[in-house]
C-alpha cells in the first residue's frame, strides 16, 4: 500500500472513530448527524441490510472500494423495506455518510473494503482536532486544511 493510500485509510478510520464516539455519547455536531442518529436508532434493520449487501454483493466481486450512496440507493429503490422516520423519505440519502462511517468503524480492521469517499462534514474537523490525539501528521494536515477553509468561509460569510 502506498503512503497516500495509508493516509487515506487512516483518515477514514479517524472520521469513523470520531463519528462512533459521537454516536455512542449522543453528541451530534450538526442537524444531519442528529437526524441520522435518530433514524438509525429507530431503524437498526437498515444498517443490518446495508452490511449484508456489502458482504453479499460488493466483497464477492473483489471490490476494495464502494459507494455507500449506491448501497443506500439500492435500499431506497429496490428493497421492500419499511422505516420509521420523521421526514417524507423512506431512506434519506443524507444518511449515506453515517452508514459509511459506521461500516468503516465496525469492519475496517477485519476487511480490506472501504467506502469510496469520506469528507469532513460541518464541525467535524474541530471535533477531531479537539478529541482525537493519535493522528499522524499527514492526517493532521488534512484536518488543519479543513479548519483553515472553514475559517475562510466564515470570514467570507461575515463580509457579505
Amino acid at each position: 500500500m502506498s503512503k497516500a493510500q495509508d493516509t487515506s485509510q487512516e483518515f477514514r478510520l479517524v472520521l469513523a472513530k470520531a463519528f462512533h464516539d459521537r454516536h455512542t455519547a449522543r453528541t451530534p455536531i450538526n442537524k444531519r448527524e442528529a437526524a441520522f442518529f435518530k433514524f438509525h436508532d429507530n431503524n437498526p434493520h437498515v444498517y443490518e441490510r446495508f452490511c449484508q449487501i456489502v458482504a453479499e454483493e460488493v466483497i464477492p466481486r473483489g471490490k476494495t472500494n464502494f459507494s455507500s450512496r449506491m448501497v443506500i440507493e439500492h435500499l431506497r429503490w429496490l428493497e421492500e423495506m419499511s422505516t420509521r422516520c420523521d421526514d417524507s423519505f423512506k431512506l434519506n440519502d443524507h444518511h449515506s455518510s453515517g452508514y459509511s462511517r459506521l461500516f468503516t468503524y465496525d469492519f475496517l480492521r477485519d476487511l480490506d473494503v472501504l467506502p469510496l469517499c469520506m469528507k469532513l462534514v460541518e464541525g467535524e474537523a474541530s471535533y477531531i482536532n479537539q478529541n482525537i490525539s493519535s493522528v499522524s501528521p499527514a492526517v493532521r494536515d488534512i484536518i488543519k486544511d479543513a479548519l483553515d477553509k472553514a475559517a475562510g468561509k466564515a470570514v467570507i460569510k461575515k463580509a457579505a
